[in-house]
């Protein structure tokens, strides 16, 4: 990559099939002093052509194969090719800050419109790392990783895992899609750390309970989404006493966890959707139509500020880019408007009511449930599906603990 000239941020296309090529693929991106940029082979056409234009990306990561098929005209480097893989290479200086681009992620809003959601190297960290629970990852954890990085990256689970030193397992399409394949291989690969949409935990659960044995080495769930109902998942929670569920709010685009809360035997008991307190560097507001505060128990917009709206985005999307605004409260803050509707509840914790107030919303995360529950799955899975409870995120501001300032050093 460095024999291309890159640049301090310079956007770098991965798109390989492999997921374990696309991950060396970024951390390259990165190690080089560049941005990268994860694209999915099986995306349209038209539409990785256009998310390369938007971010001025010269160069990708690819396979001939595959870059014959979207007739990039830029520099390619295909690594099947001996120079590409077997050159030594000297030591490669740390030529990025913190405050530049880490990762371009992007949201499709149509067939014809695209929003790239570039993170930085200090707001990824600071998100993962001020994670309360994150803290309790270390390199005996195995984490499952889709085999597919579309509609969205899985930033969380990619950089997550890293960070600690956990493992890495690979679940491909075809096994995330046959639940009784999936568990088989949870079990074979000992996975402790389990993301994905409720649609996805519970159909996975539903089968596991079938199950005579309790051999899953789970430690961790996250989950959530507007149709998160804990009170399903008492079965699974009882066979796995140890297991944590964590109700996790992330942004559409972004794959950050910036709001959590663990989910208590109380919540499954009344079918309580709480997804917690922002973690440290981001904050979480609850205004009206004026952009007010509103009381306690009152119903408004939620709107993230802090590390969780500190994303540069590229696209030419009004309903984006009018997304974002000054708080009114602290000039020096940008929000980012999420269109989802909530209240905050007496004890701090917000209630999300289950109102959605922007369409981009709603079909973001109904085209990225879909992604995650389209294998054939029970009546009462079909049913959730149906369902909007959204629920719970808080209204507070903490302190960032120090982290370190780069992804790869």
């Amino acid at each position: 990559m460095c024999e291309k000239g890159i640049k301090s941020g310079e956007v770098i296309g991965v798109m390989l099939k492999n997921k374990a090529d696309s991950i060396a693929g970024i951390l390259s991106a990165l190690k080089a002093g560049g941005t990268a940029l994860p694209l999915e082979p099986d995306c349209p056409e038209e539409t990785v052509r256009r998310i390369l234009g938007q971010n001025s990306a010269r160069i990708l990561v690819t396979t001939r194969e595959i870059v014959n098929l979207i007739n990039f005209n830029g520099n390619v480097i295909d690594i099947n090719t001996e120079a590409a893989s077997s050159k030594e290479m000297n030591p490669l200086n740390n030529v990025e800050k913190p405050s530049d681009a880490a990762l371009v992620t992007y949201v499709l809003h149509s067939d014809s419109m695209t929003e790239s959601i570039v993170l930085k190297h200090h707001g990824i960290l600071k998100i993962l790392l001020n994670n309360p629970y994150y803290a309790d990852f270390n390199e005996s954890d195995v984490w499952a990783l889709p085999d597919c990085f579309y509609p969205e990256f899985p930033v969380r689970q990619v950089i997550g895992a890293l960070l600690s030193g956990g493992k890495l397992v690979i679940i491909t399409e075809s096994i995330r899609k046959d639940y009784k394949l999936l568990i088989k291989t949870l079990v074979e690969q000992k996975v402790t750390v389990l993301d994905g949409t409720f649609e996805f935990i519970y159909a996975l659960s539903d089968e596991e309970k079938k199950r005579d044995e309790k051999l899953l080495s789970l430690r961790y769930v996250f989950t959530g989404g507007e149709t998160f109902q804990p009170s399903l998942l008492r079965k699974f929670r009882e066979r796995y006493p140890q297991l944590r569920i964590i109700n996790s709010y992330t942004l559409n685009g972004t794959g950050l966890p910036l709001i959590v809360r663990e989910v208590t035997d109380e919540d499954i008991k009344n079918n309580l959707n709480c997804i917690g307190r922002p973690v440290p560097s981001v904050t979480a507001y609850v205004m009206d139509k004026s952009l007010r505060l509103v009381p306690v128990g009152a119903q408004g917009e939620l709107l993230i500020g802090g590390e969780g709206a500190a994303f540069d985005y590229v696209g030419t999307s009004e309903s984006f880019k009018s997304s974002f605004i000054q708080n009114p409260y602290r000039r020096s803050e940008r929000l980012f408007r999420t269109g989802e509707i909530v209240r905050r509840l007496k004890n701090g914790e917000l209630e999300l009511t289950g109102g959605i107030n922007s369409k981009l919303v709603r079909d973001q995360r109904l085209k990225k449930e879909m992604e995650q529950a389209s294998a054939p799955v029970s009546k009462e899975v079909e049913l959730i599906k149906r369902l909007a409870v959204i629920k719970a995120v808080s209204y507070t501001h903490l302190r960032a603990h120090e982290t370190p300032e780069h992804l790869v050093c």
